[in-house]
């Protein structure tokens, strides 16, 4: 019987999560049984939607749950019998807001993104080709919006909320839509406040929450174009890895601060 490391949450967050909040644990990982498979993490992923869960969903005392690349060292699993260990490749297209910035501009439409530093802005403009990019920590956001979107706003994808939902709000079209995904400044409490939601009324704005899982049909065709995206260079990712498995909860925690350029990735083993 081989061993292998969990990340686990020891104690609630009290706002930011620290490094205190979580334990790395040594436990016994039985050999695959008949119809399973034992696979050797090499790349793990940490996102926000990870902290939401740390508040009440996340049992105590046990594993955390995330996506991330494997190798099948061991199978007892009929279709993987006789084929040969094979490590996958990471094929990560970036954050989650230049991902879908970079769709819009794929499907014809004019974008406009948000960062908050200048190195960013200048990738998110001159790599990824917005059309235009605001930096929301130098620039007055709802006076630069407005001055971006002279013909206003048809879709704006939510992803922080607070002061940008608020600006964004005023700007938004008759019937226009915003899918949110998520509001990364309020997952540690607190947050801004949103004083223009009564725009949504004479607007006839839907505003609705976006789950990939209730698009799980499209799968196949997303995969496909991605896939055809990446490699034609249309759609560009960054990515920021650190190595060693034990830096999970630096890397989650990092998220809420910026440190990351792109993906956030954690290097478990070649």
């Amino acid at each position: 019987m081989s061993t292998s490391r969990q990340i686990q949450l020891v104690r609630r967050p009290n706002g930011v999560p620290v490094r205190a909040d979580f334990a790395v644990v040594t436990v016994e990982t039985p050999a695959a049984g008949d119809g399973e498979v034992q696979v050797q993490n090499l790349i793990m992923s940490v996102d926000p939607y990870m902290r939401p869960r740390l508040t009440a969903d996340q049992p105590l005392d046990a594993p955390m749950l995330g996506g991330g690349l494997g190798r099948v060292v061991q199978s007892r699993k009929p279709a993987l019998q006789g084929r040969r260990p094979r490590a996958s490749r990471s094929r990560h297209a970036g954050a989650v807001g230049s991902v879908a910035a970079q769709i819009a501009k794929i499907k014809g439409c004019y974008v406009v993104g948000s960062t908050g530093a200048d190195d960013k802005a200048a990738w998110l403009k001159d790599e990824v080709g917005l059309d235009a990019v605001i930096n929301y920590k130098t620039q007055p956001l709802a006076e630069t919006l407005a001055a971006v979107t002279p013909n206003g706003i048809d879709v704006y994808f939510e992803n922080v909320g607070g002061a940008h939902l608020d600006a964004a709000l005023p700007r938004m079209n008759v019937r226009g839509r915003i899918p949110v995904c998520g509001m990364i400044p309020t997952y540690n409490g607190g947050g801004e406040g949103v004083t223009n939601l009564f725009a949504l009324i004479y607007g006839r704005v839907r505003m609705e929450g976006f789950v990939s899982s209730d698009f799980g049909h499209l799968n196949a065709a997303f995969v496909a174009d991605m896939t055809g995206w990446l490699k034609d260079g249309r759609v560009k990712y960054q990515e920021t890895i650190l190595d060693g498995f034990e830096r999970a909860p630096e890397g989650l925690i990092g998220l809420f601060s910026g440190v990351n350029t792109g993906k956030m990735l954690i290097r478990v083993a070649e």
